[in-house]
């Protein structure tokens, strides 16, 4: 399994009030879509790393904010957190690419060779990391003040 990078925004009190100040569910999802939205960044960069014969790779590199069922397996899931995830989502040769491959050999015995590890997501993230915490903040301001908006609206249109 890849490891896992965690990020902790800390010295954010406002931006912890504002968002207590905010319906639970509401706070949620606007916090999940910022890191959606800032994670595009990393997976941007991995898809123009990847080494390309078909161009099936490189199209499903993708953020999400769930793993697959299989993927999730063995993952305890604290309550309160918000997870998002960067990586390419069912190919079958992502690890391939990522990892390189020993002496490989076909039914008939014939040897076609190693394949070199070419890695894609460890670079891009290293690349992209101290961006990502950087402007995480702005981000999360403003999906936090869209969803504050929306709220109002909602709540002037209930009082009507």
């Amino acid at each position: 399994m890849p490891p896992v990078a965690m990020m902790k925004l800390r010295g954010a009190k406002e931006l912890e009030a504002a968002l207590l100040e905010l319906p639970t569910r509401i706070g949620k999802g606007a916090l999940r879509r910022s890191m959606l939205k800032m994670l595009q960044l990393v997976a941007d960069d991995a898809a123009a790393r990847v080494s390309v014969k078909s161009g099936r790779l490189k199209a499903k590199i993708a953020v999400k904010a769930q793993l697959s069922r299989r993927q999730r397996r063995g993952r305890a899931k604290g309550k309160g957190v918000i997870e998002a995830f960067v990586g390419a989502t069912p190919a079958r040769h992502a690890h391939l690419v990522e990892l390189g491959t020993g002496p490989r050999r076909q039914r008939n015995g014939k040897s076609v060779g190693a394949m070199p590890a070419r890695p894609f997501m460890p670079p891009a993230w290293e690349a992209n990391k101290n961006r990502l915490l950087d402007e995480m903040g702005a981000a999360m301001w403003a999906e936090i003040e869209k969803a504050a908006k929306r709220l109002a609206k909602k709540s002037l249109k209930a009082g009507k």
